[in-house]
């Protein structure tokens, strides 16, 4: 006589809804490779000596190295990578008017 295989099925049920973010945040904008991440965490650090019941929020634009990212996120700050916007094509004779002045 063959023995009885019993199977079972096992189900996995994802859930897709929104992790609940509070409604107030302390946010900051942060791009590039250079030194302004540790400004950043400085402004991490005196939030929590402060025991502030917010949390940091930082915005990153793409060129923010993988570094930079996983320092903010050890220190606890909500990291969000956003998208550049660039000024109309008929509007950048300004763009970087202050880079040029930072020059003279």
């Amino acid at each position: 006589m063959a023995p009885n295989i019993t199977t079972t099925t096992t189900t996995t049920t994802i859930t897709t809804e929104p992790v609940s973010m509070p409604s107030k945040a302390y946010v900051t904008f942060l791009a590039g490779n250079g030194d302004y991440v540790k400004g950043v965490v400085g402004l991490a650090k005196g939030l929590r000596k402060v025991k502030t019941k917010y949390p940091l929020v930082v915005a990153i634009l793409p060129d923010v190295p993988e570094d930079h990212r996983e320092i903010l996120v050890s220190q606890g700050c909500i990291v969000r990578e956003i998208e550049p916007v660039y000024p109309p094509e008929n509007q950048t004779q300004f763009a970087m008017a202050y880079y040029v002045i930072k020059l003279l």
